[in-house]
């Protein structure tokens, strides 16, 4: 699982995000949520709906902190914890 979400941070919101930066500034964030949103596809609705307020969220964390690392972090927290509470 969590290789995983690193392979999927890494390429969407690290090299993606960051390739796109330099070019497209800030719309690079609205960019690179394309691809993102379609990797969605088949998971449950509520989780497609929350994957763009908190992508844009995960996004602007990462292009002013210059680092895929928190929102990678987070997205590991939150896979665990809805995991968690699914489960129970």
């Amino acid at each position: 699982m969590v290789p995983l979400l690193f392979a999927w941070e890494y390429l969407l919101r690290g090299f993606l995000l960051f390739g796109l930066r330099e070019r497209f500034k800030e719309a690079s964030i609205i960019i690179q949520m394309a691809p993102f949103v379609l990797l969605y596809i088949g998971k449950p609705e509520v989780e497609i709906l929350m994957c763009i307020p908190m992508g844009l969220w995960f996004r602007y964390i990462a292009y002013k902190g210059k680092s895929f690392w928190p929102a990678f972090i987070t997205h590991v927290f939150i896979v665990f914890i809805l995991k968690y509470f699914v489960n129970f």
